[in-house]
């Protein structure tokens, strides 16, 4: 607010009050209260002083009420337009992949997960890591996706738009492996924490719970604790 718009609100507001409540409240006492009449102009100074301070706070605080929806509006804002990425879980397809291979008379099942742009505006540089597979040997592997030279590079995704990561595989009677690289998994439960990065943007982490068996099946499911 300008210093002259200031003034102005400051003038409206006073003569407002003035005109209105304090008048009002003069009244009533000098009906009653014969000392009132007898110092009216004191009476007149004083009630004009209380005016200005409660217009200087009614003032201040339009202004500062202006303001704050003024910052809400514009968080809210902001918000619409940053990129939201989110981690989808599923059992069917595309997060459940079943391809026949009649030629071995093998069935293997491709499990994995999508990444979704749940915000108004492109995301770019995507990118997902996902650490937590155990090989049989206990050690554990930390895995990137879409980076140059190992998936393919960084890509965008516009707004709404899903692409999906197939994470491991699991053939009847044989390993469940990663796909990238091609390494066995160990059997028993493997907590997965998965990273969603982008340029400009927090990472978005979610949990996920891999179970192996011993006869080459697995699960794949978002942990919620």
């Amino acid at each position: 607010m300008h210093l002259l718009e200031y003034f102005r609100a400051i003038y409206r507001d006073w003569v407002a009050l003035m005109s209105g409540l304090a008048s009002i409240v003069l009244a009533f006492f000098a009906s009653y209260f014969g000392y009132i009449i007898m110092h009216a102009k004191a009476a007149l100074w004083i009630a004009a002083g209380l005016c200005f301070v409660i217009t200087s706070y009614r003032v201040w605080a339009r202004e500062h009420s202006q303001i704050t929806k003024l910052a809400i509006k514009n968080e809210e804002l902001k918000l619409r337009l940053t990129p939201t990425l989110e981690v989808l879980f599923g059992t069917d397809k595309p997060f459940v992949d079943v391809r026949e291979f009649p030629e071995n008379n093998v069935t293997v099942t491709y499990h994995g997960i999508q990444i979704h742009n749940a915000g108004e505006t492109t995301a770019h540089r995507v990118r997902v890591e996902v650490e937590g597979f155990r090989e049989p040997k206990g050690i554990f592997r930390k895995l990137s996706f879409w980076q140059p030279g190992v998936h393919q590079s960084e890509l965008s995704l516009d707004p709404d738009e899903k692409r999906g990561i197939l994470l491991f595989k699991a053939e009847p009677g044989e390993d469940v492996r990663v796909i990238h690289p091609d390494v066995p998994l160990e059997t028993g439960r493997h907590d997965l924490i998965i990273r969603v990065l982008a340029r400009d943007l927090p990472a978005r982490v979610a949990k996920a719970i891999l179970e192996v068996s011993d006869l080459g099946t697995a699960k794949l499911s978002r942990n919620l604790l």
